[in-house]
């Protein structure tokens, strides 16, 4: 049994029933109020690959030899281009099998622009659809969409140059082949859609020239479903009970494990300090002694009563009573016939407020 100060005891009980109702409470919170947090739980992964490959078919001519085209990524000299096949490919793949919507439009355009304060301006931009196309296909893993698109090149290049022959403009022009669409995915009442736009730009008045690629994708992504993740939940509560066990067990330590430590009152404390100054002087007798010496001489100090022993010789004996009905301590010193008395009385209430010495002489 532990013996602590009432007003740490009594704090620390307060203390430890209030964090037991906050915990209480907040058990009841996440449990039953709290609304459900939510994640994006992947289901699985699909990848989609959309652009152009191409090849630029060459006139006959002594510096290619026999070759008929040139492959991509490759420079390329204009007097002897005659057309380029251009390849538009719309891959997808999938771990599961999905519903598939594609839809996409390719487009050619002749550009021209014109250099003003180191910008380039449109001067003029000539816009024409070559294919529009969907397609939808249901519980498939793989789609593959390709085909080729023919472009006279030699007409496009004649026909930019038709427009400058008379003009005196310093002038740049492009052909620019574009796919616009998009691409949607359909799996258990969730709805994927991914744009993409994949272009090409070809110089038609230089004479050696190269074809830019610009954004095709070949990318892999990932079916997300959303759902309530419990484990957030869950782990919250496991802490907070985790927590209310330990908080009831300090509660129940406190509460019978430990006791309010009692405070001495004025005549405990003067007797307690007699003891431990002078405990090792004192021999306690049983009952108290009557009167019977011829000369009572009574003291008032403890310290006087064992001077006076120590001068004639004799121990200091003492007589206590600590009961309901009567407190007092008695000291004795024996010589002949001669008896050195002193006597404490405590008070008699209960409240250590009340408590008091009276010594009498």
């Amino acid at each position: 049994m532990a013996y602590i100060n009432k007003y740490i005891r009594n704090s620390m009980i307060g203390i430890l029933i209030l964090s037991f109702l906050l915990m209480m409470g907040s058990i009841i919170y996440t449990g039953f109020i709290k609304k459900d947090e939510y994640i994006m739980n992947k289901i699985f992964d699909y990848s989609y690959e959309s652009g152009f490959d191409y090849q630029v078919y060459v006139l006959p001519n002594s510096i290619y030899g026999d070759a008929e085209y040139l492959e991509s990524s490759k420079m390329y000299m204009l007097p002897y281009t005659d057309y380029i096949d251009i390849q538009y490919k719309n891959r997808f793949s999938s771990e599961q099998p999905v519903d598939i919507q594609y839809t996409y439009t390719i487009n050619t355009s002749v550009m021209s622009t014109v250099e003003i304060d180191d910008e380039d301006k449109i001067l003029w931009n000539k816009r024409e659809e070559v294919i529009t196309a969907s397609k939808n296909e249901t519980n498939v893993k793989e789609l593959d969409i390709k085909d080729t698109i023919k472009i006279d090149f030699i007409e496009y290049a004649s026909f930019v140059k038709s427009i400058y022959q008379d003009l005196y403009i310093n002038a740049s022009s492009e052909l620019i082949i574009d796919m616009v669409g998009t691409i949607t995915i359909l799996y258990d009442g969730n709805t994927v859609t991914k744009e993409f736009s994949p272009q090409l730009r070809i110089p038609l008045d230089k004479n050696a020239f190269e074809i830019t690629s610009l954004n095709n994708i070949n990318a892999v992504d990932s079916i997300e479903k959303e759902m309530v993740d419990k484990s957030i939940r869950t782990n919250t509560l496991i802490a907070l009970a985790s927590c209310t066990v330990v908080l009831i067990s300090l509660l129940l330590f406190m509460l019978f494990r430990t006791k309010q430590k009692t405070e001495l009152d004025p005549f405990d404390k003067l007797v307690s300090g007699i003891f431990k100054e002078y405990g090792n002087r004192l021999a306690q007798l049983k009952n108290s002694i009557p009167y019977q010496a011829s000369m009572v001489i009574t003291v008032t100090s403890i310290k006087d009563m064992v001077k006076i022993a120590d001068e004639i010789g004799q121990p200091v004996f003492y007589y206590k009573v600590n009961e309901i009905d009567e407190r007092k301590i008695e000291f004795y010193v024996f010589n002949d016939t001669r008896l050195y008395y002193m006597v404490l009385f405590g008070s008699m209430g209960e409240s250590e407020n009340d408590s008091e010495m009276v010594l009498v002489s």
